[in-house]
């Protein structure tokens, strides 16, 4: 157990570093003060989060939820792929040595992307909270509990992003070209949700949560979907990692 722990905390410091902190803190307290007019018209802290995490039904007609959406899920992106990319092109050699296996060296990499995307998250919402708090806004325990499926679902979308991202860069190894196509991928499912009235069936449209309240379809259909899609995903990684020499995979 304390072997996992030190691997998971190296793994976690070399993710976050203090200038990815402070531009964390800094991307959500924007997204606080973007949305500051809106807030103020609410009365408890469920329908400020809801505001704040709301994100892009198209991409035509609210152009300001498609750049507070893409500022905070794109950079999450950035960090799990800058990581992801070290780790191939410069950690793999010492860490499988120290691990055992690519098996192992993988699972914790899954691990520490997933702790990636709670802490991220945890931050934001914290960080929201407390404007909530300085905005006098009122918290109940019923509104914790939908506020933490908000929380969940903007997670493991995140980690399902993540995991698709894993996927291309390890099939095209390259760390910008992956990062392009996800969010092309993403903009693309957005709009021809919205168009073609197919948000359900658009992975990545699971995570956004105005897509939920606008198309009403439940937090739960979308735990069920993306948790089907993370597990075959991580087949996906697991089988081309078996195949590959990841020593020198990236280079």
């Amino acid at each position: 157990m304390s072997k996992s722990f030190r691997i998971l905390n190296s793994n976690l410091n070399a993710i976050f570093s203090f200038r990815k902190y402070i531009w964390i803190f800094s991307i959500f307290i924007f997204i606080l003060i973007f949305k500051i007019d809106n807030l103020y018209n609410e009365s408890n802290s469920l329908q400020c989060i809801k505001i704040m995490f709301y994100g892009p039904i198209n991409l035509s007609d609210n152009t300001g939820e498609v750049f507070i959406w893409s500022i905070y899920q794109f950079y999450l992106l950035y960090i799990v792929g800058d990581y992801i990319f070290k780790e191939f092109s410069m950690r793999n050699t010492y860490t499988i040595g120290r691990i055992g296996s690519k098996t192992k060296w993988n699972s914790y990499m899954q691990i520490s992307i997933f702790l990636t995307c709670i802490i991220y998250y945890f931050f934001g919402f914290v960080i929201e909270m407390m404007g909530m708090i300085i905005l006098n806004k009122s918290i109940s325990s019923v509104d914790i509990l939908n506020i933490l499926n908000i929380f969940l679902i903007l997670t493991i979308s995140s980690y399902f992003i993540a995991t698709t991202y894993y996927i291309i860069l390890l099939i095209h190894k390259n760390h910008s070209l992956a990062f392009i196509m996800i969010v092309i991928y993403a903009y693309l499912s957005i709009m021809f949700g919205a168009a073609l009235n197919i948000d359900i069936f658009l992975p990545i449209n699971h995570g956004i949560l105005s897509k939920h309240y606008f198309v009403s379809f439940g937090f739960g259909i979308s735990y069920l979907y993306l948790g089907i899609l993370i597990i075959i995903n991580l087949i996906i990684i697991n089988k081309i990692m078996s195949k590959k020499d990841i020593v020198y995979y990236m280079n």
